[in-house]
C-alpha cells in the first residue's frame, strides 16, 4: 500500500493542471447565480381583525354563571334546633320542627379592608393624601328575624329533605378547627311531613326565590292553616294582594299567593288571598274541588333579586383556571347568601372560593374567614390545592398551627389591617395550612403567584416596621431591609415575601420601596422561578439598577413634582429565583400619573403589565406597533412589554376611549398574546367587530381586550356591563388550555333604576344587591362571564415552498417560499434554514436566504449549493502537487536551452517539454482514481450523492413565538 501510494499521489498531482486552470477561468467568466424574484405585497395596514363568519361569532358570545337555591343539612355550622337552612335573596331561612326563622340584615357603611384593598387603584400619592382622612369603619346594618310559627300544627311533625344537589358546602370560619365542617350535603327541598292532618308543607327553590307550598290531600281542612309572624314590626296586605313584613333591616315581602288543582295535566287556579289579624295569617279560599289535591303556594322574596351574589356587597376578586379547564373564582361577601352558593358571613366579608368544572357545574363553594371582614387579593391552583392571599382584620382568621405567623396584629395608626395566605384542599374541604402575615401596622395582601414546589409569594403594601414580625426581614433585597429605606416617614412600602409550601417558615421578607409612599400590586412568576412585581411610587429613590429603560421617577427624575405634589410613576422589578438579587428594577412612565396594576410574564422572561396612564408622554416601546398610539381622553388603560433585562420597552400601547379607562387584569397565550380586563367610562373605547358588546351601557362597564403585540391589532374588545357601574373594585382575567376566557368583576346594574347585567344562558339574571352605605347606594353582585377562545381570529400566517429540484455534484437549485397572511397579519417574517444528511456523509449543502417578507405577505428564495469536483480542489495536498506540476516543467525547459549544448542534449529538452505538454492535454482523463474522501462517484471532496432534508422557518421579527416551518420539509437529491 505504501509504495503505491506515493506514485498515486503524483499522478493526481499532474493531473490536477488542467482542472484548476480550467476551474479559474469558470469562476472568472461565470454569471453570478440568478435570484428569484421577489414579489411582496402590500396590504393596507389595519388595527382591526377582518370581519368573521356567524359561526366564528357565535363561538364569542358570552356565558353567564348562577346557580339555584338550596338547602343544607346542619351539622354544627347553626344552632342545634336548626335542621335545615337557606339563604336566599337577601334573608336566611332556618327550619326548625315547629317554625322557620327569617333574618335579615340592612347594608352598612364602607369597610376598612375594602377601603386598603383599593389603595392599589388610589395611588401612593392618593394613598399618602387620603389616609388621614378616613373615617372610622361604619358599624354594622340592623340584623333583623321574623319568626314564622306554624300555629295549631301536629308538635310530632317530621322534616324530610328530598332533591339532593351534586355540590358540596364547606366551611372554614374562626380559628377554631372544631368549628369548621366540610363536605355539607345541599338539597333542594325540605318538607313538614303531616303538619296538619293530611296537610304537608314542602319549603323549595325556585331561581333564587324561596318558596313554601301547602299540599293540600283530599278531603283535609284547609281552615287549620295558620301563621303566626313574631319579629316583624307591622303585618300588612298590599293593593296587589302581597303580605309584608316590615323590619328594621328592610320589608319582606310575600307574593299573593296562588292556589291550584290539577286535573287531566292541565292546572285549574282556584281563588286564595291572605287575610291578616293581629300577627296571625290565614288564608281565604274560593271553591274548590275537595276530592283532589289542593296546593297553596306563596313565594317569598327580598325586595331585590340576584345574580352572583346576595342582598349586600359582594366583589368577583380573583380567578385561575386549572390544567384540566376547571374555573375557581376567589371573591368576598358580606350577604348571607350568594346565589346558589350559600354561604354565611360570621360578622363581615368573608372569603368564598368556588369552583366550577369544564361543563359549567358547580363542584363545591368553601367560605371562610373571621368576625370581621377579609378580602382575597389573588387565587392560584396546581395539583395540589388551591392558594388565596388576601386581606384581613379577623383576630379569630382560621389559621393553622405552626404557622408562619400565628397570631393577629392589625391596631396600626393606619388601620386595623392583616394580609393572610392560605391553601386550601384542591376539592376545598379542608384548609391545608393559613397564616397571617403581619407587623405592627397595617398590611394588605393584593396579589399571590405559587411555584412548581408549592412555595408562595404575596405582595401587597404595609405600614409596618416590622413585617414578618422582626426588623430586617428575612433575606432581604438590596434596600428591603427597611421600611421607608429607614427614613421613618410614616408612610407606606411595597413588599414580597415567600412562604414555603407549608406556610411555616418565611423564605423572604423583603420592603420594596423608596424613601417615600410605594405599593406593590403584582406578582408572577417565570419558567426558571425568577420573580416579576409590579407597583407604583412617588419615591425618587427606588434602587433601580444599571441599563434600565428607565432609571429616574418621572420625567424630570422628582416624580414631575408640582403645586399639588410627586405624581405616581409605575415600577416593575424582576427578581432572581435564588432571591440573591433584583435582575432589573425600573421606573416605568410619563410626565403624568401613571400606576400599574397587574402583571404577566411569558417563559422567556418578557413582563406584561397594565394599568392606568394620565401621560400623553407614556412610553410605548420601540419594536412592535401600538394598537392605539396616543392618549384619548384624561386617563386610559395602557399595555407594556419588557424584554428579560428590563432595558427596553419591547411592545407598549395605550388602551382607551374618551373617558377614563383603566386595566385591572392580565393574562397570556401561549403565542403572548394578551389579555387583559379593566373598567371604561368611554363611549369610544376601542370595540371590533367581534364585540359581544359595542358600546357603553352605563357610567362604567368592565372590558375584555385581547391584544396582538405583533404586528399589534386588536384580535378581541368589547364592553361588559349594564346601565350601572362594573368593575368599582377590581377585576380578573384567566385562561383555560385552549384559550377560552374567564373573567370575573362586580356589578350593580339591574337595581331599580338601571338595566340588567347582560345574561346569557343563565340559571337566574336577576340582581340581588340592595342598598348598602348611604340610602340608594345600590350594593354590588359579583359576576362570571366566559367567553370562548378568540385563537381563530389571531393574526398569523402560513409558509409553503416550491419543490427543490435535483443537482448534480457542484450544482445549485433554488425554491420559492411563500408566506400567506392569515386574519390580517402585516408583520415582517424572516427566514433560517437548515440541511441534514438523510445517509451521512461530508461536505453537507448550505443553504441562505437573504430577503424577509414584510407587510405580512410575499415571496423570498431558498438558495441550496452542493460542492462539486472544481470546488474539491481546495483540499491542501492535491492543491501542493498540482502548483508544482508546471513549475517542474518550466525549470527543465530553461535548464534544455540556457546553452549550446550538444544535439543529442536538445532532442532530450525537447522530448521533455514535449512530455509537459501531453501531460497537460492528458489532463481530463486522469481523474478516474478511487476517492478516499467525501463525494460520489469518485469525486474527492464532493458532496456526497444521495438524498437531503432542508427545514425552512418562518419567524414574526417581533414576535419570537409566532413561528411556522414548512411541513413537510423539502427533500433535495444530489446525483
Amino acid at each position: 500500500m505504501s509504495k503505491s501510494s506515493a506514485p498515486r499521489k503524483r499522478i493526481y498531482a499532474f493531473c490536477m493542471v488542467p482542472i484548476v486552470i480550467v476551474a479559474v477561468v469558470l469562476l472568472i467568466v461565470a454569471p453570478a447565480p440568478r435570484r428569484g424574484l421577489l414579489a411582496v405585497s402590500s396590504p393596507s395596514l389595519t388595527s382591526q381583525p377582518r370581519p368573521v363568519t356567524p359561526d366564528a361569532r357565535e363561538r364569542l358570545q358570552a356565558t353567564f354563571a348562577a346557580l339555584p337555591l338550596a338547602f343544607e343539612q346542619n351539622r354544627g355550622q347553626s344552632d342545634p334546633q336548626v335542621q335545615y337552612m337557606a339563604r336566599g335573596e337577601g334573608y336566611k331561612v332556618y327550619l326548625t320542627t315547629g317554625e322557620a326563622v327569617l333574618t335579615l340584615q340592612k347594608g352598612r357603611g364602607d369597610s376598612e379592608v375594602r377601603r386598603m384593598m383599593m389603595d392599589r387603584r388610589i395611588g401612593p400619592a392618593g394613598v399618602k393624601r387620603m389616609f388621614q382622612r378616613r373615617a372610622q369603619e361604619s358599624p354594622r346594618g340592623a340584623v333583623a328575624a321574623v319568626h314564622m310559627h306554624m300555629l295549631g300544627a301536629n308538635p310530632g311533625t317530621q322534616l324530610a329533605a328530598a332533591a339532593p344537589q351534586s355540590a358540596k358546602m364547606n366551611y372554614f370560619v374562626g380559628n377554631d378547627p372544631s368549628r369548621w365542617y366540610s363536605d355539607v350535603p345541599l338539597y333542594g327541598q325540605v318538607s313538614y311531613r303531616n303538619l296538619y292532618p293530611g296537610i304537608d308543607l314542602a319549603f323549595h327553590g325556585n331561581h333564587k326565590q324561596l318558596e313554601f307550598d301547602y299540599l293540600v290531600s283530599p278531603g283535609a281542612n284547609t281552615q287549620a292553616i295558620a301563621l303566626g309572624f313574631q319579629g316583624a314590626e307591622r303585618i300588612t296586605t298590599s293593593a296587589a294582594g302581597d303580605l309584608v313584613l316590615s323590619t328594621s333591616a328592610g320589608p319582606i315581602q310575600m307574593h299573593r299567593p296562588l292556589a291550584y288543582q290539577e286535573k287531566d295535566g292541565a292546572r285549574q287556579k282556584v281563588d286564595v288571598r291572605f287575610v291578616v289579624s293581629a300577627n296571625e295569617v290565614t288564608f281565604a279560599l274560593g271553591s274548590y274541588d275537595h276530592s283532589r289535591q289542593l296546593v297553596i303556594d306563596p313565594t317569598v322574596t327580598y325586595t331585590y333579586s340576584t345574580y352572583f351574589g346576595g342582598s349586600l356587597d359582594d366583589y368577583g376578586l380573583g380567578i385561575t383556571v386549572d390544567a384540566n379547564g376547571n374555573e375557581y373564582v376567589a371573591g368576598a361577601t358580606d350577604s348571607d347568601a350568594i346565589p346558589g352558593w350559600s354561604t354565611a358571613t360570621d360578622g363581615g366579608f368573608d372569603v368564598f372560593v368556588t369552583e366550577i368544572n369544564s361543563a359549567g357545574v358547580l363542584q363545591f363553594t368553601t367560605e371562610f374567614g373571621g368576625s370581621s371582614d377579609d378580602f382575597p387579593g389573588g387565587i392560584a391552583v396546581d395539583s395540589t390545592g388551591i392558594y388565596v392571599a388576601g386581606t384581613t382584620d379577623s383576630s379569630n382568621f382560621p389559621v393553622t398551627a405552626g404557622a408562619a405567623q400565628g397570631t393577629f396584629v392589625g391596631g396600626g395608626v393606619h388601620g386595623s389591617n392583616d394580609a393572610f395566605a392560605a391553601k386550601l384542599a384542591l376539592n376545598g374541604s379542608s384548609i391545608t395550612w393559613a397564616t397571617y402575615i403581619n407587623g405592627s401596622d397595617s398590611t394588605s395582601g393584593l396579589a399571590l403567584a405559587a411555584d412548581s414546589s408549592q412555595n408562595v409569594y404575596v405582595v401587597g403594601e404595609t405600614f409596618a416596621p416590622n413585617l414578618g414580625g422582626a426588623t430586617g426581614g428575612v433575606n432581604p433585597l438590596p434596600s428591603g431591609s427597611a421600611i421607608n429605606l429607614g427614613s421613618g416617614s410614616g408612610d407606606d412600602d411595597g413588599y414580597i415575601v415567600k412562604l414555603n409550601s407549608t406556610g411555616t417558615t418565611y423564605l423572604l421578607v423583603s420592603y420594596i420601596g423608596g424613601s417615600g409612599p410605594d405599593l406593590a400590586t403584582g406578582v408572577a412568576l417565570d419558567g426558571s422561578g425568577n420573580i416579576y412585581v409590579s407597583g407604583e411610587t412617588i419615591s425618587t429613590d427606588l434602587p433601580v439598577t444599571s441599563g434600565v429603560v428607565q432609571p429616574q421617577c418621572g420625567t424630570d427624575g422628582t416624580c414631575n413634582a408640582g403645586a399639588s405634589g410627586p405624581l405616581d410613576d409605575a415600577f416593575i422589578a424582576a427578581i432572581k429565583a435564588d432571591l440573591s438579587n433584583y435582575t432589573y428594577l425600573t421606573y416605568y412612565g410619563g410626565d403624568n400619573t401613571d400606576d400599574a396594576l397587574a402583571i404577566a410574564v411569558d417563559s422567556s422572561g418578557d413582563a406584561f403589565i397594565t394599568g392606568r396612564t394620565k401621560s400623553a408622554d407614556f412610553p410605548l416601546g420601540s419594536i412592535g406597533t401600538p394598537y392605539q398610539k396616543s392618549l384619548a381622553g384624561a386617563q386610559n388603560a395602557f399595555v407594556v412589554e419588557l424584554n428579560p433585562s428590563g432595558s427596553a420597552a419591547t411592545y407598549g400601547t395605550y388602551l382607551g376611549g374618551n373617558g377614563t379607562d383603566i386595566g385591572l387584569g392580565i393574562v397570556l397565550d401561549s403565542s403572548d398574546n394578551v389579555y387583559v380586563t379593566g373598567q371604561t367610562s368611554s363611549s369610544l373605547f376601542p370595540t371590533t367587530v367581534n364585540a359581544t358588546q359595542s358600546a357603553l351601557a352605563g357610567s362604567t362597564d368592565a372590558f375584555v381586550s385581547v391584544l396582538s403585540p405583533s404586528p399589534g391589532p386588536a384580535l378581541f374588545s368589547t364592553y361588559l356591563g349594564g346601565s350601572g357601574h362594573e368593575d368599582q373594585l377590581s377585576g380578573s382575567i384567566a385562561l383555560d388550555a385552549s384559550q377560552n376566557i374567564y373573567v370575573t368583576g362586580d356589578t350593580d346594574s339591574g337595581n331599580d333604576s338601571t338595566t340588567a347585567f347582560p345574561t346569557m344562558s343563565a340559571l337566574d339574571g336577576t340582581y340581588g344587591g340592595g342598598t348598602c352605605g348611604n340610602p340608594g347606594v345600590p350594593c354590588t353582585d359579583a359576576f362570571i362571564t366566559a367567553y370562548s377562545s378568540v385563537s381563530s381570529l389571531t393574526p398569523g400566517f402560513t409558509i409553503a415552498a416550491s419543490s427543490l429540484s435535483a443537482v448534480a455534484q457542484g450544482g445549485s437549485t433554488t425554491s420559492t417560499i411563500t408566506i400567506s397572511e392569515v386574519n390580517g397579519y402585516t408583520g415582517t417574517v424572516n427566514f433560517t434554514c437548515s440541511v441534514a444528511s438523510v445517509s451521512g456523509g461530508t461536505p453537507l449543502p448550505t443553504c441562505s436566504i437573504p430577503s424577509p417578507v414584510t407587510n405580512g405577505a410575499g415571496t423570498s428564495t431558498l438558495t441550496v449549493n452542493t460542492t462539486g469536483a472544481a470546488a474539491a480542489l481546495n483540499r491542501p495536498s492535491s492543491f501542493f502537487y498540482a502548483l508544482w506540476l508546471p513549475i517542474a516543467g518550466l525549470s527543465l525547459v530553461g535548464m534544455s536551452f540556457s546553452s549550446a549544448r550538444s544535439r543529442r542534449k536538445k532532442i532530450l529538452g525537447f522530448l521533455m517539454v514535449l512530455m509537459v505538454m501531453a501531460a497537460l492535454f492528458l489532463m481530463p482523463a486522469c481523474g478516474s482514481g478511487s476517492s478516499s474522501g467525501g463525494g460520489g462517484g469518485g469525486c474527492t471532496g464532493c458532496t456526497p450523492q444521495g438524498n437531503y432534508t432542508v427545514t425552512v422557518t418562518g419567524t414574526d421579527s417581533v414576535n419570537a413565538k409566532l413561528t411556522h416551518s414548512v411541513s413537510p420539509a423539502l427533500t433535495l437529491t444530489v446525483n
